[in-house]
């Protein structure tokens, strides 16, 4: 019985042990770059080198620069717009950042909102559609057309965690960012205009 019994023991304690290392792995491995760094660093610089402020949405290119060594990291940072803060308060939601964009994955957001429009632009006037894209870290992108030819571009934090059960389920910020398909070229631009200049900032 005492055999059975510290067994069982053993085992809750091992299953245990996984579950807690496998959650540590699980939130790294969703860490941004730019994350890690302002985590593994204690000294740090942050310079903002870059600001847009449209509809619905502020991004900002920020310089990270650790005093003690001179490393320097620099990524893009996404929020809502004052304006889209007061919109999710009046609905009963917190407008939370949606946290930092590597500078190596922004080409590939830049890609995935210039591919919707591409769409949008050459679909039937009552096609209706859903693009998504998912950036490493977290940034998510939903872009929808309805059948009366209405384009919205929703950008939200994603992120995912393992339950008691071992089950990975997928979570949302509350206060998301809305924007019309007529601001996303300005975004764009403004988003390719910021990478320049932190890759710039890098180069100095």
């Amino acid at each position: 019985m005492k055999k059975s019994l510290i067994l069982i023991v053993a085992c809750i304690f091992a299953f245990a042990n996984v579950q807690a290392q496998s959650s540590d792995v699980e939130a790294t491995t969703q860490l941004t770059k730019a994350e890690q760094f302002k985590t593994k660093n204690s000294f740090i610089k942050e310079d903002k080198i870059y600001t847009h402020k449209g509809q619905g949405v502020q991004m900002f290119a920020k310089l990270f620069t650790d005093l003690k060594t001179g490393e320097q990291l620099t990524a893009l940072e996404f929020y809502p717009s004052a304006g889209q803060q007061m919109q999710n308060l009046m609905i009963g939601q917190y407008s939370a950042p949606l946290g930092y964009l590597d500078l190596e994955e922004v080409d590939d957001l830049v890609l995935a909102l210039e591919k919707m429009l591409e769409h949008a632009s050459n679909a039937d006037k009552k096609d209706e559609f859903t693009i998504t894209y998912s950036a490493p870290g977290g940034i998510d992108v939903c872009f929808v057309r309805y059948e009366n030819g209405t384009e919205i571009c929703t950008l939200r934090k994603k992120w995912y965690s393992i339950d008691e059960y071992g089950i990975q389920t997928t979570n949302y910020s509350e206060g998301w960012i809305t924007i019309t398909s007529v601001v996303m070229p300005k975004l764009i631009s403004a988003i390719k205009e910021a990478q320049l200049i932190a890759n710039q900032a890098l180069a100095k």
